[in-house]
């Protein structure tokens, strides 16, 4: 039987993958100025603005196979010199009708991305300054809407590096902005992409994105480098999905609204999915039950469940489970705060989640919020709460940790205003671990792991360290799927930078290793000879006496409580000889069993 923590994770993961499906169409500018070489990639190779935009599509188109499979992506060219039959509209080239991304749409970037030549390619899609971008903001939206599925999230990239596309022709612009007010009506959300040096974003697009969103940011920075313009992209698609949404009762009356999400969650490869042998087409499974007796097909209406009780059967009813599941309502309730310090590691039990204020509930939440979070902060203090997330969710009592509101030098958020949620184990949760008493260690040595630890510090951010085992999955599948010759070699980035560790440490590893005669040889594993008889029973090697001098020395070392000046071969050469057992042991714990024999 799956424990409660497991079953709450798959719900959250389910949760998250029912939440509905995201569109999103790159809007790409195809006119003459996008195929000007002024940007470089993260090999320092020279692209120009429009293979900038096909790269940043290809990785996003990547991203949505490996992480967000139900998501659908699109691809759309305007100022190019085609007409489109189906739409009759003009300069407008589709790329990628809004599908779902595959080997054959990666394929199709890579090929626009294999020719260096960029006035071929020019020359293949063709360029005009007679378009109209209201045709364009309508396309997308046509594009949205004749996919009969139900969107969470729409969404309209635009990449350009024309601050201002229709500065001498005013009924362009009009038309724009008009088309603009129609997308905010279908919720259609845009998002400008500058390209190059030399962008204003308030000559033009700000007004149109203030129309599309209801908001729009004071100035955006220009960039042709890659990785900038993958991190804004990555930042745009990036989607926060709650997995509970439920008020917060602090008693008397007063209540907030909150949100519940999951921060981390571990990532796993694709589940293998059963196909059928004769023709390849994936295979439904359905599961029936049968009358064991008579071998009749039971409807679920005919089964029932029961718990043993006293050599009795108590028979439960799908009424009954239904209101089993519903004994308390989805709701965190205040108990007390208590000191942070008392929130200590070891009573973190299961999968962390984190608050945020939820308007939607109840009006004022945010301020609310934010008032309970800079008062913790103040008197570092915890909430100790009792939490029920949803119907057949097992109850908990947690600690709400405060957390403030954090931005990097970009004026990007690092970290929100809200509550860490740590779930506490209850009583027949916890274990008494006994272990052996630690071995007293000098000053000298302490100090020397002190050094040892502040020289190999380093800032852990989780986003630097990628799965080695699935990034090797999914380059081997990249190949097979788009029929690469060799998969692409994947750098392990968990393994340590031994160089840049020697530099830092310097001669302190010796002196370290010797002082806590630390081994530094590595150990390997010989196999067994071929055609060795392995019946025969193995000869015991024959056991070296210590010196007798030596054993009168660790005699009066014992007395003088000095035994540690002798080195580890000398102690388990003595304590051998009073037929100790030594495996394993390191010098601290060979002196503890030295001082144990009582010889004096």
């Amino acid at each position: 039987m799956a424990s409660d923590d497991e079953a709450d994770s798959k719900y959250n993961q389910e949760y998250e993958n029912q939440n509905g499906k995201c569109g999103i169409i790159f809007l790409i500018d195809a006119r003459r100025s996008m195929f000007s070489k002024s940007s470089t990639d993260l090999a320092n190779e020279e692209l120009t603005k429009f293979n900038t935009a096909i790269k940043c599509c290809r990785t996003v188109l990547m991203n949505k196979i490996i992480a967000k499979q139900k998501d659908l992506v699109g691809v759309v060219l305007f100022g190019t010199d085609k007409f489109d039959p189906e739409t009759s509209t003009t300069h407008l080239t589709s790329l990628m009708k809004l599908s779902y991304p595959n080997s054959e749409s990666i394929k199709q970037m890579d090929t626009i991305l294999s020719d260096s030549d960029a006035l071929e390619l020019q020359r293949t899609y063709g360029s005009s300054d007679g378009f109209s971008l209201a045709d364009a903001l309508w396309y997308c939206s046509l594009l949205f809407t004749q996919r009969k599925i139900h969107f969470e999230e729409k969404r309209i990239l635009l990449f350009t590096d024309d601050s201002d596309p229709h500065y001498s022709d005013t009924h362009q612009a009009h038309k724009a902005r008009k088309k603009a007010s129609d997308l905010n009506q279908l919720k259609i959300s845009l998002e400008i992409l500058p390209m190059g040096t030399e962008f204003e974003y308030s000559k033009f697009y700000k007004e149109l994105v203030e129309i599309t969103n209801g908001s729009s940011d004071t100035e955006l920075d220009s960039t042709s480098r890659l990785e900038e313009l993958l991190e804004r992209v990555n930042r745009l698609d990036f989607r926060t999905r709650r997995y509970a949404k439920l008020k917060w009762n602090l008693g008397k009356g007063v209540a907030l609204g909150i949100s519940l999400y999951t921060l981390y969650r571990e990532a796993t490869v694709l589940a293998k999915e059963p196909l059928s042998r004769a023709n390849n087409e994936p295979v439904r499974r359905i599961k029936q039950t049968f009358d064991q007796g008579t071998g009749e097909l039971l409807l679920a209406t005919d089964i029932v469940e029961f718990v043993s009780v006293a050599h009795e059967d108590i028979i439960f009813t799908s009424e009954d489970k239904e209101k089993l599941n519903k004994l308390t309502e989805p709701c965190l309730t205040l108990l007390g705060f208590k000191p942070l310090s008392s929130a200590k590691e070891g009573l973190h039990c299961g999968q962390a989640s984190f608050a945020y204020p939820e308007e939607s509930l109840v009006k004022g939440s945010r301020h609310l919020m934010k008032a309970l979070v800079d008062q913790c902060l103040a008197k570092q203090r915890v909430a100790l709460c009792c939490l029920t997330p949803r119907y057949r969710a097992t109850t908990k009592y947690v600690y709400l940790v405060p957390s403030s509101e954090t931005y990097d030098s970009a004026g990007n958020q690092l970290t929100p205003c809200g509550f860490h949620i740590i779930p506490l184990p209850f009583s027949n949760e916890t274990r008494e671990q006994k272990f052996e008493k630690s071995p007293q260690v000098d000053n000298e040595t302490v100090e020397m792991a002190r050094e040892l630890v502040n020289k190999l510090k380093f800032r852990y951010k989780p986003s630097n360290f990628k799965n080695p085992k699935l990034q090797q999955f999914w380059t081997h599948l990249e190949a097979l799927a788009l029929e690469y010759q060799a998969p692409d070699i994947v750098e392990d980035q968990t393994l340590p930078d031994t160089d840049a560790q020697a530099v830092r440490l310097g001669s302190l590893a010796t002196e370290f290793n010797n002082a806590c005669s630390l081994s530094c040889a590595s150990t390997s594993v010989s196999k067994r000879p071929a055609g060795v008889n392995t019946s025969s029973p193995a000869k015991r090697p024959k056991r070296t006496l210590p010196k007798l001098d030596i054993v009168e020395e660790i005699k009066s070392a014992i007395a003088n409580q000095k035994v540690d000046k002798f080195t580890v071969v000398q102690l388990k050469e003595f304590l051998t000889f009073h037929n100790q057992t030594v495996t394993g042991l390191k010098k601290a714990s060979l002196i503890e069993a030295v001082y144990k024999l009582k010889l004096v």
